[in-house]
């Protein structure tokens, strides 16, 4: 059970830091940009690199002691959603902001993150509350033998705030979507007006 590696899910959450680094590391990519190309600083920023370090933290302990792992890579797996993320910031970069294209993305965007994240959450925080990995109890009746120490039992605690921020920008991924998209048939009705006002 101490071995790095010791089950199918450590080995692929051991394969998980990089992308995390990554994340970090193009930052400076995401966000609002202002005037003369600098970078809108934003409170978000704050909470993306905690949340970024918490799982670096984090995931090389459920990996050595492959305990909570499992949790780990459900996690990991709600990433998907974020393919359609990068897309947006492709289609951004691109000037496509205004084509049908750039709606479609944000609208598959906005579902798989409803659904993976938000929707997909609630099983995971049953089964953690109803069997708290974080308690000294679990940890004895699920992992005797593994020689994990008492504060790393309670830092499992942390794996609930990845879901609270997932329903945290959850709420403002819906409503950036709904604002693109209702700007986009308003202008669209403006136009169909204007060209009856030309005929």
């Amino acid at each position: 059970m101490g071995a790095l590696g010791a089950s199918r899910h450590g080995r692929l959450c051991a394969r998980a830091p990089p992308p995390v680094l990554g994340d970090l590391a193009l930052l400076p990519c995401w966000g609002a940009w202002g005037p003369e190309g600098r970078r809108v600083a934003r409170a978000d920023d704050a909470i993306m690199i905690a949340h970024h370090a918490l799982s670096i933290a984090i995931w090389p302990m459920t990996v050595y002691y492959n305990y909570c792992s499992r949790y780990v890579l459900i996690m990991i797996s709600t990433e998907f959603s974020s393919i359609f993320m990068t897309c947006n910031w492709f289609l951004t970069t691109l000037g496509r902001k205004s084509d049908l294209i750039y709606k479609v993305n944000g609208l598959i965007f906005t579902l798989t993150f409803v659904v993976v994240r938000m929707v997909g959450a609630v099983p995971q925080l049953v089964a953690m509350f109803r069997v708290p990995p974080w308690t000294m109890s679990t940890m004895r009746a699920v992992a005797p033998d593994v020689d994990i120490q008492w504060w790393q039992v309670y830092a499992c605690s942390a794996m609930v705030l990845p879901h609270c921020l997932n329903l945290f920008w959850g709420v403002k991924v819906i409503k950036g979507y709904l604002k693109v998209h209702n700007a986009y048939f308003e202008a669209r009705r403006k136009g169909r007006a204007d060209g009856k006002k030309k005929t």
